[in-house]
């Protein structure tokens, strides 16, 4: 699955969030680490989409660094930073809808 942070730089960073839980990419199975990066593929061309970004970059941490204890993929567009970073539900519901609406087929 895909959501939006509540902070972020970059308009549509989104993190990529297997379901089962596992705290990092050495507790991740094959199978849902194919899953995992087909979905960062899929965020990234709906960036491309719906923001006009050309290029992402994406930041994955394990242990070192790792805020949230639960595996995740930041998918972060090259597109102009802006100064917040306490964003709204409805800011981030939006651009949810954005990314949800730019997504190419499974």
């Amino acid at each position: 699955m895909a959501i939006i942070p509540l902070d972020w730089e970059h308009p549509g960073h989104a993190l990529v969030i297997p379901k089962a839980p596992v705290r990092n990419l050495d507790d991740l199975s094959d199978r849902d680490a194919l899953a995992v990066l087909h979905m960062v593929k899929r965020i990234a061309v709906a960036q491309q989409r719906a923001l006009g970004s050309t290029g992402y970059s994406l930041q994955q941490n394990n242990a070192s660094r790792q805020d949230v204890c639960h595996f995740h993929v930041h998918v972060i567009p090259d597109t102009p930073p802006v100064p917040r970073t306490r964003h709204t539900r409805s800011e981030m519901d939006a651009m949810a809808e954005r990314l949800r609406a730019a997504l190419p087929p499974r």
